[in-house]
């Protein structure tokens, strides 16, 4: 019974829409972000007690790369979102920077309140993320 009202809540795409960037439904969109899996080793900065900084190299593993990736690609896909809204257009890299820097609007809790559909790891380093939003960009 909870699958029912699940389902009615959150129809099922027409076949083939999970590999589209944009899937637009009769109250939700489906949207695909995309990102790089990061690489396996990073350089840190850190700063001793003695004030003097230096380059660390830091190890991670498959399922931080992973994670990293899926976090990304959410991103992508909330500035595809934002990207489409009326109110305030904007490119998606102005989207992606505004992001960084925290910022929050009455577009907020459409963004909050996406799900994740299913995520993906494609060849040869890159991952998938299938978010559907239950609000309509054009309403923002």
């Amino acid at each position: 019974m909870t699958q029912c009202a699940w389902m009615q809540a959150n129809p099922e795409p027409a076949p083939g829409a999970i590999d589209r960037d944009y899937y637009f439904l009769d109250d939700h969109v489906q949207i695909q972000g995309q990102a790089l899996l990061p690489p396996p080793r990073e350089s840190v900065l850190v700063t001793g007690q003695d004030g003097n900084t230096k380059t660390v190299i830091h190890y991670l593993s498959l399922q931080e790369r992973r994670k990293r990736c899926r976090d990304q690609a959410v991103r992508n896909g909330h500035t595809k979102w934002l990207s489409l809204t009326e109110a305030d257009w904007q490119m998606q890299s102005e989207w992606d920077l505004r992001l960084g820097m925290n910022a929050r609007g009455r577009w907020s809790e459409c963004l909050d309140e996406a799900q994740i559909r299913g995520h993906f790891y494609d060849t040869p380093d890159t991952c998938r993320v299938v978010l559907l939003y239950a609000c309509l960009p054009q309403n923002y």
